[in-house]
């Protein structure tokens, strides 16, 4: 289920920072969503945070590699004016979204942001760290809304084999010791080795089921929601991610020597409603297919693009996205 969205694919519906600006600021509008402004200051930033993700733009420009098309424009520093389509899109979208699930009392509670934080993560796989932790945090809330908006249904077979496709790395909450063992050394020199030695002492001893009483043993236990893990380091992230509850260990090599981490606990989630309609929106929103109602509240909010940056179109049956300029400048 990984996103790598091609640049001339359709609605772009949760590449979206918060982009809401108010009525009295300074800068031009990009675009305006049922009065409120979408300001161009706001997509420039959320086009940086997009680029600071190396690993992921290189997705998206082999992605799209066919169509001729990068994310990069002609002029070092800009963007290519379909890819700025693309983003506003996105914005445009969240914003007529979380407007509408405002009015109706729809809004996102906690278990469902934590839930769409888990659902992200585990769909942008390696891409999804190298997001700052204010654009990961966004990305859940936007599916979150798109979950509460009513997915389209998947199939159950399909629906099934999406969640065991993510299920390992669907959790509400990851609880690790990671005891740290610094390293010693005299006249010095630091000896690196020793907490090498160490370090590979006690995992030995979390195998062996012996963690309780090995040196290091009394390291505190902290607790993660996917989102928090995220802003971990990211070999920490990594194993903490993969490792099984308790029988296994993995040595990761810190500044102060090397820690040693271990899970404790994790609380699993189930496939109740929730978790099926995230799912459900994420697939919608990687497919770019049918989504009704989401077609049904962009028909009926009021959009405005800046012409600089193209103009709003398509249709209720079909769709609706920003249209870059008839003779972009990139």
């Amino acid at each position: 289920m990984k996103r790598i969205p091609r640049i001339l694919a359709g609605v772009a519906v949760t590449v979206s920072l918060g982009l809401l600006a108010s009525a009295c600021s300074s800068q031009p509008d990009a675009a305006r969503v049922d009065g409120t402004s979408i300001n161009s200051s706001a997509l420039d930033a959320e086009l940086s945070s997009l680029s600071s993700n190396k690993a992921y733009i290189a997705a998206v420009d082999k992605a799209s590699a066919s169509s001729g098309e990068q994310v990069s424009g002609s002029v070092h520093g800009t963007y290519n004016s379909l890819w700025t389509a693309h983003v506003l899109t996105g914005a445009v979208t969240a914003a007529a979204v979380g407007h509408y699930l405002d009015a109706h009392g729809l809004s996102p509670d906690r278990y469902d942001l934590v839930v769409a934080g888990a659902v992200e993560a585990a769909d942008y796989g390696p891409y999804w760290q190298g997001f700052p932790a204010s654009y990961r945090q966004t990305l859940a809330v936007r599916t979150a809304d798109l979950a509460r908006l009513g997915p389209p249904a998947l199939p159950a077979k399909e629906l099934e084999a999406a969640y065991k496709q993510l299920s390992g790395y669907l959790y509400l909450e990851v609880c690790a010791r990671a005891p740290v063992f610094a390293p010693g050394g005299s006249s010095g020199k630091v000896d690196f080795a020793s907490s090498l030695r160490q370090a590979d002492a006690y995992a030995a001893s979390v195998a062996a089921g012996r963690s309780s009483t090995a040196a290091g043993g009394g390291a505190p236990v902290e607790c993660y929601t996917p989102t928090q893990l995220a802003a971990q380091p990211d070999a920490f992230a990594s194993a903490v991610e993969t490792l099984p509850v308790g029988t296994r260990a993995r040595v990761v090599r810190t500044s102060g020597g090397y820690e040693v981490v271990v899970v404790t606990h994790r609380t699993p989630i189930r496939l109740d409603r929730t978790l099926r309609d995230t799912i459900e929106a994420v697939v919608a929103s990687n497919s770019g297919g049918s989504f009704p109602r989401l077609d049904a509240v962009l028909a009926a909010a009021k959009v405005a693009i800046n012409p600089e940056y193209g103009s709003w179109q398509g249709s209720a049956s079909h769709g609706y996205q920003v249209a870059p300029p008839s003779t972009p400048a990139s």
